[in-house]
């Protein structure tokens, strides 16, 4: 592809999202999209005319096309029932690179066609895994909303950054991997820092290798393509994650301009961060729907709390109520800690005056004298199972053993048995 615009002088040709197709549909250990290779060769030729369309006739600045063309491509990704998200750049490209010949759609069609049979190819050998397409069931409204979302956030970042001169902050790759990564399902959501360094490095690689051996050695930019397909492919291996646009992003340096290459690194890191954390405020349609309810609980306290301010009185004397309440509580809180506490040092004065505890206890900490209930219950167990006959011990466990009957008579013999 770059060895023909090279011979024939049209820079067009170059299709940077091929690299992505070649990712994502051979490289990759999985198919990364769910579209059957008809569909993809159709939804890359209707969006890549789309994109040439937009910048033949669309009278209103870059910005204004460029969120158009987004828009467009969102809605086909919804309806043609695949998750083939690639589309979006083949739409958003001519209108960012202000392509307007017909070589363009050509070259993309013919491209993705090629990357088409190799897959067949592949897969006939058995080298990649053959996948069933199962088309997508129709997009529900909150699909929709995202989508809607999705193309707000692109047009609230396209205005400032191209009138700045940043435009590559919002390249057609990365709002590729911004649509990708909004999807709740996706796995580059678990690891974003990693994925923003991945396509980071394939973009400063593919700007470096053009810069040092087509801008300063003279060498040609088919060399410079090759190796950075190649640096992208062995960056996303050693990672251990296939990130399609990555590789896009890694050739298109191949076709801006040269005054643009050394920033262009610092412009794709800060979009795919940009990206990353905008994809990252989506969550699962659950989550919504359990926001939604708990605001919807939220606004029904409000109201309670209003219809409440309109009885103050009957307010206030709750509150007084349940003041006293508090305070009555505290009261009788304070009452019984100071009378346990009473009654603990008249306890332990009293052992000491009957000789049952030793006079040093008081000097002692009281971790040393301290029993535990398990222990005193047991303590007292074996005192009361060893009881000798006659003693007072004796003649309590003979009461409780005997039937329930006068409470006279067993107290006439509890007296007996004392004298």
């Amino acid at each position: 592809m770059v060895g023909v615009s090279e011979l024939l002088g049209e820079k067009e040709i170059i299709f940077p999202e091929i690299t992505a197709l070649t990712v994502g549909a051979i490289a990759a250990p999985k198919h990364s999209w769910k579209v059957s290779r008809a569909r993809m060769i159709l939804l890359i030729a209707v969006c890549s005319v789309i994109g040439i369309l937009i910048v033949r006739f669309s009278p209103f600045p870059k910005a204004v096309g460029l969120t158009a063309a987004f828009a467009l491509c969102q809605v086909i990704y919804l309806m043609s029932g695949t998750s083939f998200a690639p589309l979006i750049s083949a739409a958003a490209l001519p209108v960012l690179m202000d392509t307007e010949t017909i070589i363009y759609p050509i070259s993309a069609v013919t491209m993705t066609a090629l990357t088409c049979l190799a897959q067949y190819i592949l897969e006939r050998a058995d080298v990649c895994e053959k996948e069933n397409f199962v088309p997508l069931a129709k997009p529900d409204k909150f699909r929709w909303i995202s989508a809607i979302v999705r193309v707000g956030a692109a047009a609230v970042l396209a205005f400032p950054l191209i009138h700045f001169g940043v435009q590559f902050c919002i390249a057609p790759p990365l709002l590729v991997a911004f649509t990708e990564f909004s999807d709740p399902q996706s796995k580059a959501r678990s690891k974003p820092v990693k994925t923003v360094l991945i396509i980071t490095g394939c973009a400063l690689t593919g700007a470096l290798l053009r810069y040092l051996l087509c801008c300063n050695a003279g060498l040609p930019l088919t060399l410079a393509a090759i190796l950075s397909v190649a640096a992208a492919l062995i960056i996303m291996k050693f990672a251990g994650q296939f990130i399609p646009p990555a590789g896009a992003l890694g050739v298109l340096p191949m076709i801006i301009p040269q005054e643009t290459l050394l920033i262009y690194p610092a412009e794709i890191l800060a979009g795919a961060a940009v990206f990353m954390a905008a994809a990252l405020c989506f969550r699962k349609k659950e989550t919504y729907e359990n926001t939604l309810l708990s605001a919807g609980c939220f606004k029904l306290l409000q109201q309670l709390r209003k219809i409440s301010a309109h009885f103050p009185m009957k307010h206030k004397r709750s509150e007084h109520r349940e003041q006293s309440c508090i305070s009555r509580d505290d009261q009788n809180m304070n009452s019984d800690s100071a009378e346990f506490k009473r009654s603990s040092h008249s306890r332990r004065f009293n052992a000491v005056i009957e000789g049952k505890r030793p006079a040093y206890a008081e000097h002692n900490s009281a971790r040393a004298f301290r029993v535990e209930p398990h222990a005193a219950k047991q303590r007292g167990k074996r005192n009361y199972d060893r009881a000798k006959p006659g003693s007072r011990l004796f003649i309590e466990k003979r009461t409780e053993q005997q039937p329930s009957g006068d409470k006279e008579h067993r107290a006439g013999n509890q007296h007996n048995y004392s004298h």
